[in-house]
């Protein structure tokens, strides 16, 4: 009980009434209970120490009745001014409290201004009633008034924070020696925790909700620390918080309603999960049947968090069912049961729901957005335009929504196949998503993942995506993706944000694995699809793409054994286009392309794949892979000389993907089917076809240049064709583009021109002046690349790579004082970051510094005129540095669960420090044991074990380390 004091039966009765009157004005449905809590009331104001309490709630609820009774109301407003002047200190608080809880639940701003003005000027008279001592009255008073100043969402709340602790100081100390007392004690610690939560001051929130706990393990205290580790991201902690909750009471809803919520952020065993929903479910219908709120916002939350999984929401569905039993009219409660049944693509379904909302009331706008939808989703492109004009023409009136350009860019793809329109109309809804977003500084987590909405994210990501430019994995275009298109970057972005806020969703992973895997960005995809099946061992998504990933790596055995995992998992994944064609690819690989064509065939009949959306079809089938079969069909059938019958296949593809991303793909097989023809100048006639305006133009220059210089050895047309891009485009990009070509013809000379003049265009790229050394170091301009490398480490002197790239110039040309100096200038300090990346970079400069000392050291003049090397500069040292600096990063990469490969890495360049350490040794002599115990740390760091040095072999055979050494090469 918050009001002390009042702990009996006639106490416990009016909070009861309280809570049906709040239920019964928050929702259509309940308002044929106001009348049970208004009766409750007036036999409640006849008790003692109720009477105030009782009358302001009958005022309230009079108030906010259909049909407002004013006599009545009159009559209530004289009892309040009487009972107002001789009420106790309890009895006013309890007031109070009331009008904090209505202020709270009011739908009108200024009602609830009014509500906590009143609040305020009861809990005063309490405050300046008896100033004298801190009774446990005065305690809570100040209690509450804290929470007067902190709950309301008010413009002004920032200024009323300070205020509102000092409101706690003032109760804090006196008596602890009661649990009244120690119950406001820990009230004033949740003052304090939320005040700091909303000024972002995580941590001393945190400390002040462990007191509270360390006081006594108080549910409140403990839900309220749940959400604030779940804020922020230590969801480990917040599911041991919440089974402590639920240790303590096994009914506790909020406790419930986080385990679920943990659950399926965190976790992704669809089983454990479905169990711990349908207890959820369960302990909802029994204690709280009534509150179709609760069922619609748990529905809500819980659908946008389900990764479309179908067990998952078909219980959302039947939450969502259940509010609408309670509150049959409620528009907002069909329109979300319309939006779960699209979820697990009941079009139809969808559709007559959205309808039934639309009915049930005209002007709520969602349950237009989503016919809207469904039209598109059912191809129904005409009647979708046109309820999308009426909606365009009525936007001034309506509040503004990322549904509108959503829907704008799902026809401006569908529809019309403006890739331009789609992609500004996506970079719109996704604009004000996310400024919908920082307005949000709501604590509750269920509305905070409410208007996140992932499935919402990721549906825009994937509209992102479709603008993915086909890269040829197997050729070595110089200037493969350096800019890809920035609508993929944008879905990626997207995609990143989601994975970070929902570290178990698979789905959210493994698009980004997909979209990294087109941009050929092998390294990212690598990390996370590892990522994603540590999530989910048995997803056969994961598996398939990390098949694919394998395979573009030309790592066949992962691939196969990859592919095999995948049907494991689920057998019905044979039956997907991606699935066909890595088994047709490996199929090839092993010398069989006659069952590669097989395979191929039987995946041209799946549904989905020649059309975009096949009758019976769920999901769409991505255009890549549809694209990809076409174009691995025409292949194989070219392999068996079957050329007119892939001609044909590529003709088809042809037409059915004009206008989209892929449509490089087929040109670039068309060309080279002709090529195969000994059709060279067909090949060049198709490509020279594509206009300057077509998007794809870029790509489709840069492969006939490789065509030229592949097929014609013709140098001049291969740098031409880059040419042509800069004629077309003189921006930083097109000028990096033609340095890359003339560097690739062994031209240094002109590449450096051009890289210049892109670095004039882009100044901030410091990657440029990288390109430019290395073209000028090409050249054998030693002296002009030393300039420059040392000029440009000016503009960018943070850049590593640069003064590496110097360094090593400088060894070149045996100035090793030059060389130190540049190395441990990136060094200063060494060894004082905490960032990973940081302790890498030194790490790689202490090796190259250990190579500067080895040469120096085998120079045959003097080199340290200089006096930059004493004693302490030795190979050794630099070595030991690097060492316990990589043993640093070693560490920080496992306890950050960073990827297997990631791991692997750091550990082969350990045993490679470890491994020139022993040799080192070996060479400054009579160090045997030093080099043995080097040579072992290489071998525990990398099971791969690399040939040791011949001399340690030599030594240790020498030494009575014989067994040893023979131990080490398991020789015996």
């Amino acid at each position: 009980m918050l009001a002390k004091g009042l702990c009996d039966s006639n106490s416990i009765n009016w909070w009861r009434a309280l809570a049906v009157g709040f239920m019964s004005i928050g929702s259509s449905g309940g308002r044929r209970r106001l009348g049970e809590a208004l009766r409750e009331f007036n036999f409640l104001k006849l008790k003692h120490g109720l009477e105030l309490p009782s009358a302001v709630a009958l005022v309230f609820f009079h108030k906010s009745a259909e049909r407002v009774d004013h006599e009545e109301l009159d009559i209530l407003w004289k009892l309040v001014a009487k009972e107002n002047e001789r009420a106790s200190g309890a009895s006013l608080l309890l007031s109070a409290q009331f009008h904090l809880y209505s202020g709270i639940h009011a739908g009108d701003r200024d009602l609830a201004c009014e509500q906590f003005e009143l609040s305020r000027s009861l809990i005063r008279k309490v405050v300046q009633a008896d100033q004298s001592t801190l009774s446990a009255i005065q305690k809570q008073a100040r209690v509450l008034w804290a929470w007067v100043e902190i709950l309301p969402l008010a413009d002004s709340w920032q200024e009323r924070g300070l205020e509102a602790l000092r409101h706690i100081d003032g109760a804090a100390g006196g008596s602890t020696s009661n649990a009244d007392t120690l119950a406001w004690d820990l009230e004033g610690l949740l003052v304090r925790a939320r005040y700091y939560e909303l000024v972002k001051q995580h941590a001393r929130a945190l400390d002040c909700l462990n007191q509270a706990v360390a006081l006594r393990s108080w549910e409140p205290a403990l839900l309220e620390k749940t959400k604030l580790l779940i804020s922020q991201g230590d969801w480990d902690q917040a599911a041991d918080t919440t089974q402590r909750i639920l240790q303590q009471n096994e009914r506790s809803m909020d406790g419930l309603r986080l385990n679920v919520l943990i659950h399926m952020v965190q976790k992704t065993d669809g089983q454990a999960t479905e169990e711990r929903l349908l207890l959820m479910i369960k302990s909802m219908e029994r204690y709280e049947g009534s509150n179709a709120a609760l069922f619609f916002n748990t529905a809500q939350t819980l659908s946008r968090l389900s990764s479309r999984k179908a067990e998952i929401v078909k219980l959302t569905i039947g939450l969502c069912k259940k509010a609408i039993e309670l509150e049959p009219c409620a528009a907002a409660y069909l329109v979300e049961l319309a939006r779960e049944k699209v979820m697990l693509y009941d079009y139809e379904g969808a559709m007559q729901t959205y309808r039934k909302a639309g009915r049930s009331d005209e002007s709520h706008i969602p349950a237009l957005y989503g016919t809207i939808y469904i039209h598109i989703m059912l191809g129904e492109l005409d009647d979708a335009e046109q309820q999308l004009d009426f909606l365009e023409a009525i936007s001034e009136s309506i509040e503004q929504s990322s549904q509108l350009p959503y829907l704008k860019a799902l026809l401006a793809w569908r529809h019309r196949r403006d890739a331009a329109e789609h992609v500004r109309f996506l970079q719109q809804a996704e604009q004000t998503h996310l400024k919908f977003l920082d307005k949000q500084s709501t604590p509750k987590i269920f509305t905070r993942f409410a208007k996140l909405d992932p499935d919402f994210l990721i549906a825009l990501s994937e509209e992102y995506l479709l603008h993915v430019q086909f890269v040829d994995l197997t050729t070595s275009s110089q200037s493969s993706s350096i800019n890809q298109n920035s609508a993929v970057r944008h879905g990626i972005d997207i995609l990143t944000r989601v994975s970070e806020e929902l570290p178990g969703h698979v789905g959210a992973h493994l698009l980004l694995g997909r979209a990294q895997l087109a941009l050929g960005e092998l390294n990212a995809a690598t990390v996370t699809v590892s990522t994603a099946l540590d999530c989910d061992s048995r997803s056969a998504s994961g598996h398939l793409l990390s098949s694919q990933l394998a395979l573009a790596k030309s790592n066949h055995r992962a691939a196969a054994i990859a592919l095999d995992q995948a049907a494991a998992c689920d057998f019905e994944i044979r039956r997907t286009p991606a699935y066909a064609l890595v088994k047709a690819k490996l199929c090839s690989f092993k010398g069989d392309p006659g069952e590669a064509l097989k395979i191929l065939q039987d995946a041209m009949q799946f549904p989905g794949l020649r059309d975009e959306r096949a009758t019976g079809t769920l999901i769409a089938v991505p255009v890549v892979e549809r694209v990809a079969v076409f174009v691995e069909l025409a292949e194989v059938l070219s392999e068996l000389s079957r050329v007119e019958e892939a001609a044909n296949v590529l003709a088809e593809a042809q037409e059915r993907f004009q206008g989209t991303s892929e449509e490089i793909r087929i040109l670039m097989s068309s060309s080279m089917l002709a090529i195969k023809r000994d059709e060279f100048e067909t090949a060049l006639h198709m490509l020279d076809a594509v206009p300057h305006s077509s998007p794809v133009y870029s790509h489709v220059q840069e492969f006939k240049a490789n065509l030229h210089l592949s097929i014609r050895h013709d140098k001049h047309s291969f740098v031409q064709c880059y040419r042509d891009l800069v004629d077309l485009s003189k921006n930083a990009h097109s000028y990096e583009r033609l340095g890359a070509a003339y560097l690739h013809i062994q031209a240094p000379e002109p590449a450096v021109a051009a890289y210049e003049q892109a670095h004039r265009l882009n100044p901030e790229d410091s990657s440029l002046a990288m390109k430019i050394g290395h073209a000028l170091v090409s050249t054998h301009d030693y002296l002009k690349a030393t300039d420059y490398y040392v000029t440009a480490l000016q503009a960018h002197a943070d850049n590593i790579g640069l003064r590496h790239d110097l360094a090593r110039l400088f060894m070149k040309l045996e100035k090793y004082g030059n060389a130190t100096q540049v190395l441990l200038y990136a060094l200063e300090p060494v060894g004082l970051s905490s960032e990973v990346n940081k302790i890498a970079q030194d790490v790689q400069s202490l090796l190259l510094l250990a190579q500067v000392y080895a040469c120096a050291d085998r120079g045959t003049k003097d080199i340290f005129e200089d006096g930059m090397f004493v004693a302490e500069h030795s190979v050794s040292g630099a070595l030991l540095k690097a060492r316990d600096l990589q043993r640093i990063v070693l560490e920080k990469v496992q306890s950050a669960l960073e990827s297997t490969e990631i791991i692997c890495k750091e550990k082969r360049i350990m045993a490679e420090i470890c491994c020139k350490l022993a040799t080192c040794y070996l060479n400054e002599g009579k160090m045997d044991d030093k080099a043995m115990a080097a040579y072992e740390e290489a071998l525990k760091a990398d099971n791969v074990r690399e040939t040791p040095p011949l001399d340690w072999i030599k030594s240790c055979l020498r030494r009575p380390m014989k067994a040893a050494c023979c131990k080490s090469l398991d020789f015996g």
